[in-house]
């Protein structure tokens, strides 16, 4: 019994890791291809240029960038409540197939019809960045029933690696596939993702049964069984951030995104461009480099 409970957690861990490195993997391939979609924008040999002048194809890169943090965080509430009272792997499970639809529409589809438009491109990166959110506050969840209050910290650090990792996948993908054109990297992209959606849905369950809670909390030795309380109502958002500390980790994790996010969309475009280094290259430099540090410091913390 305790084997094959180890072996669970061991494929929950697998799977919800991989599943949120996709995730990241699908954010990466935006950022890879900036230089790549400018060009094709501004070409005219098949079709009417998208945009004249260089300066206002990489301003509209940033309305995208912009609106897609805004869908992103305020759907991170709505798939966060919708996950306590759902089952929190049908929400990762729906977020990995609308990302595969979206980024498909975004990247793909507008480069085989033809289609460019504005408001099109403004929609589907706004559904892409509201459908990307289901990952985050579900995959943690998920963790956090799997995994005691004991060895959490260590497992949760150990854990967080797929985030980097999906960054460094995403780049090498891109890089791989960008010879073949930009959208084909959102096309394999897309089929990874919906492939993972299959095994999100086939290999966990979002929680023990609770014998085998009992026993995880056993193992733990808390001063309080499971079975012995009743499992409360989940609380609002409101109720949440009074809890001690939870603001103040919120700030901080806000300005840590922040400077992250700001090298992760833009600094491949600016080396390539002001750098005087080829897209390869400004890939390897910010993308390896940057989320081989994250892996490094994951690892050394423990």
């Amino acid at each position: 019994m305790a084997r094959c409970r180890i072996s669970q957690k061991i494929v929950v861990f697998i799977v919800t890791f991989v599943s949120y490195a996709l995730y990241h993997s699908a954010r990466k391939t935006m950022s890879g291809v900036k230089s790549t979609m400018v060009a094709d924008w501004m070409r005219n040999d098949t079709h009417e240029p998208f945009f004249t002048n260089e300066v206002d194809a990489k301003s509209f890169l940033g309305t995208l960038d912009a609106v897609f943090m805004a869908a992103y965080v305020t759907a991170l509430f709505f798939w966060g409540w919708l996950g306590d009272r759902l089952n929190p792997k049908y929400v990762i499970a729906a977020g990995l197939v609308g990302s595969a639809i979206t980024l498909t529409l975004f990247g793909a589809l507008p480069v085989w019809c033809h289609m460019h438009s504005i408001p099109y491109y403004l929609i589907t990166y706004i559904l892409f960045g509201l459908v990307q959110a289901c990952g985050m506050p579900n995959e943690v969840a998920i963790m956090a029933n799997w995994f005691g209050a004991g060895n959490r910290g260590f497992v949760m650090s150990l854990w967080a690696a797929c985030q980097p990792v999906g960054n460094i996948f995403g780049s090498i993908l891109t890089g791989a596939v960008l010879p073949l054109g930009y959208e084909d990297t959102f096309i394999l992209n897309s089929l990874l993702i919906a492939i993972g959606a299959i095994v999100v849905m086939a290999a966990i369950d979002s929680k023990p049964r609770r014998e085998e809670r009992d026993e995880i909390e056993d193992e733990e030795e808390r001063p309080v069984r499971h079975s012995d309380i009743e499992e409360g109502d989940p609380i609002n958002m409101w109720r949440a951030l009074l809890l001690p500390g939870v603001f103040m980790y919120c700030m901080c994790n806000a300005c840590l995104k922040m400077v992250n996010y700001a090298f992760f969309f833009w600094l491949p475009m600016y080396l390539t461009e002001k750098g005087m280094v080829t897209s390869d290259r400004s890939r390897d430099l910010v993308g390896l480099n940057q989320d081989h540090g994250s892996i490094r410091f994951q690892f050394s913390k423990n």
